[in-house]
């Protein structure tokens, strides 16, 4: 499973009448009450509530960009991706380009899968910022989902380039070097992102994945070659993901012990597990 880009969230931080917010004009008196309400709600995962408060703030100064873009970013958490795409729409009428929420539409656009139009989001950012790490691993995602995997492997390989240390990017390039069969590589990759953030239980049945598949095609698993590049703290880390796979915390634990064909049974079995729900068995 490819990991996604997060949206770029409101800043939560109160601001006082009068202030000047990052985006579009001042915030004055009860706005600023409803914007600052509507954010902290959005922190505390009330968007249906944060969309009305961000609705009253729009009615005193309609003409905000970050009040269009925050608006935007909760509607698309509660599922109304087309009406956040609008509210998108109405911040870029007014700062056309704006880098954030071009971002943020692009993520929405992909949701909705429309691939054709989030590309054409994130070609634009990537038009004025060719060092968009974050815009580069987007456009990798949009090409994945699309089966573009030869133009997502380039996204995600210039994304690393320009950020290696986004987790994210290795886990995704990893994701699309097993739809070529390059298991190893892939595996090499999953380990890249397990280095930089081993808490994270989906790199971690990828790469369990990988290894089973690897040994399904019967090719040569140099075993040896892999364990070596494992964090040394992967282990401990994998007991701390919320609700992991009793096989995959097996598999880990086998792994990292140098019992190799033990732990490799434990993925296959994650793997015949997740072909039978295909399945439908």
């Amino acid at each position: 499973m490819i990991l996604g880009k997060k949206k770029k969230m409101p800043d939560t931080k109160a601001k006082p009448p009068g202030d000047t917010p990052p985006k579009g004009g001042t915030i004055e008196g009860g706005a600023t009450m409803w914007a600052n309400k509507g954010n902290n709600l959005v922190e505390s995962s009330m968007y249906a509530d944060a969309i009305q408060c961000y609705d009253k703030t729009l009615e005193i100064n309609p003409k905000s960009v970050e009040l269009l873009n925050n608006r935007g970013l909760a509607l698309a958490r509660t599922g109304r991706l087309g009406d956040a795409v609008k509210s998108y729409d109405l911040a870029l009428e007014l700062k056309p380009g704006d880098p954030e929420v071009l971002y943020n539409k692009g993520i929405a656009l992909a949701q909705m899968g429309k691939a054709s139009e989030a590309l054409a989001c994130y070609d634009k950012l990537l038009a004025a910022n060719p060092g968009d790490s974050n815009s580069w691993c987007s456009r990798g995602d949009v090409l994945f989902e699309a089966g573009k995997y030869e133009e997502a492997l380039k996204a995600y390989d210039k994304s690393i380039q320009l950020n290696p240390e986004d987790e994210t990017a290795w886990n995704n390039r990893g994701m699309t070097l097993v739809k070529f069969n390059r298991f190893a590589e892939a595996i090499e990759s999953y380990d890249k992102a397990l280095e930089i953030n081993p808490r994270i239980e989906k790199i971690w049945s990828n790469k369990g994945l990988a290894i089973a598949k690897m040994n399904e095609k019967e090719e040569k698993i140099d075993l040896q070659k892999i364990a070596v590049t494992l964090p040394k703290e992967e282990t401990a880390a994998a007991s701390q993901v919320k609700a992991p796979d009793e096989n995959m915390v097996k598999g880990n634990l086998l792994y990292s012990e140098g019992k190799y064909e033990e732990a490799i049974e434990c993925y296959e079995r994650i793997f015949r597990k997740m072909k039978e729900r295909k399945n439908g068995t």
